[in-house]
């Protein structure tokens, strides 16, 4: 199978020191260890961190022709702190390289040609005017390709995003995911006047109202919730001494990619997604190496 993966590639500072990061990165990462041939489209600062990336995307095996080198803006790095719980806090840099990923008519016309399974996104790296309108010629461009699936992890954060940002964004949406802080923003801003009950309530209009195949919800410890316009499945969470929250969710949208994309059943997807995404939240940054037991547990 083969992904793209679109926005930044980036330098998360925990506690002083930088680890490599990004969400569009992170599960770039991921998918590439599932078996995916997997590629990305960002733009990197030409400083030495950017240096830096260019050796980490080659050396993950990640394909980068589509990585552009800005020399008018830095690469791009955020300020993370954690707390006793393991939950994050995040100060984003504004104004960095991902801010201004550019795509020529070319270049579109040979992402195209590529006949990517998935294409991969969330809604941060829309801040910036030139990458949201990157992002949405690409979107456009995909969008009636045969076999193409458009996945949106909506990663809404702070202030950067908005209601009419959230609507043109599930316009081309197949797969959505969000945590269930960001459903009920979505709830509030999309749905003023309802109330739902559950989850399930808001997965199945949102699956309705946009033509979704699916939604799924994530839970942290208590798991997550599929939600197709026919299906419904609850997977319980995992016990996890969290170190951090940086990249459990990049790799839960990995492993279950992997599983619905391949045909696999929902119950297996969201099992085998609550896994990865339990693993990485046990370990410090958000590409730590796979042990025997998540390879065994995934069945690679």
């Amino acid at each position: 199978m083969k992904s793209l993966c679109f926005g930044a590639v980036l330098w998360d500072l925990i506690e002083g020191e930088e680890h490599l990061g990004g969400a569009p990165f992170n599960l770039a990462v991921h998918l590439k260890r599932l078996g995916f041939t997997s590629s990305m489209v960002s733009s990197i600062g030409t400083d030495a961190r950017g240096d830096r990336i260019v050796e980490e995307i080659s050396g993950h095996g990640i394909d980068g022709r589509w990585v552009r080198r800005d020399p008018d803006h830095p690469t791009a790095c955020v300020t993370v702190t954690t707390n006793t719980q393991g939950e994050s806090d995040y100060v984003i840099h504004e104004d960095v390289a991902s801010d201004h990923i550019e795509l020529s008519d070319d270049e579109l016309e040979a992402i195209v040609d590529e006949n990517f399974d998935v294409i991969c996104h969330g809604t941060l790296e829309a801040r910036g005017h030139q990458t949201h309108d990157s992002l949405f010629l690409l979107l456009n461009a995909v969008s009636e390709k045969e076999g193409t699936r458009i996945f949106c992890d909506l990663n809404l954060r702070q202030s950067f995003y908005s209601l009419p940002l959230i609507r043109d964004t599930l316009v081309y949406c197949d797969i959505l995911k969000l945590n269930d802080s960001e459903a009920s923003v979505v709830a509030e801003l999309l749905f003023p006047d309802k109330t739902f009950a559950n989850d399930r309530d808001l997965g199945s209009i949102l699956c309705h109202t946009y033509d979704l195949e699916l939604t799924v919800i994530t839970r942290g410890e208590r798991g997550c919730v599929v939600v197709t316009r026919n299906e419904y499945v609850e997977s319980p969470g995992l016990p996890v001494d969290v170190v951090d929250t940086v990249g459990p969710g990049d790799a839960f949208s990995a492993a279950f990619l992997r599983e619905v994309l391949s045909g696999g059943k929902l119950e297996v997807a969201a099992e085998r997604a609550n896994k990865l995404g339990a693993f990485v939240a046990s370990r410090r940054g958000a590409l730590p190496e796979y042990d025997a037991e998540i390879l065994q547990a995934l069945k690679l």
